[in-house]
């Protein structure tokens, strides 16, 4: 810039996007000549939640990586804490996970297992609220699914007393000790 002769370079340019290029020049949002330009090779990453093997793997080397950043002893994971990290949907991807890795870095004692209730509030509402069934599970499938969760969670709360569970329910004590043997 502002040079009197021109200067050659050989450069190139990595650019990276969520959005489908090819619709944009379709729309008329994306200039024709400018996609050509920038699509010589395409490589298309599939989101983490469709690679949920990776979970795994990425989130103990950003977890191991963010304690090493801030000088603490590595902390592990939880096989509870990683089963929720491989159940949430990652709509904010690699770095949403990378994030979440460095909060509890910070957060929890160094050389300590991090269990799964100090994950952040929005993975556990996800895992609090989301129906096991599969997909095509019928509805009787997907009630039943979610009236044990909700039986075993006020359990838990209640320490396994059974009469407390039963009238934070709002159902009798002998309906949870039969669901209990039914489930």
């Amino acid at each position: 810039m502002g040079a009197t002769r021109a200067k050659i370079v050989d450069v190139r340019v990595i650019a990276s996007t969520n959005r489908r290029l090819a619709h944009m020049v379709e729309e008329g949002t994306l200039r024709q000549d400018l996609f050509f330009r920038l699509n010589v090779f395409s490589v298309t990453i599939p989101p983490l939640r469709a690679r949920r093997a990776d979970i795994k793997v990425l989130a103990r080397h950003f977890l191991q990586q963010a304690c090493s950043r801030i000088g603490k002893v590595p902390v592990e994971l939880g096989e509870a804490t990683l089963g929720l990290l491989h159940q949430y949907e990652w709509p904010g991807n690699v770095r949403e996970l990378e994030n979440e890795m460095e909060r509890l870095a910070i957060l929890c004692p160094g050389g300590h297992e991090i269990k799964h209730s100090q994950l952040a509030e929005r993975i556990l509402y996800f895992s609090r609220n989301r129906l096991d069934g599969q997909p095509d599970s019928s509805l009787k499938e997907k009630l039943l699914d979610l009236e044990k969760r909700l039986i075993l969670e006020a359990l838990n709360a209640h320490g396994n007393n059974r009469s407390q569970a039963a009238r934070t329910l709002g159902i009798t004590r002998q309906t949870i000790i039969s669901k209990l043997k039914k489930y």
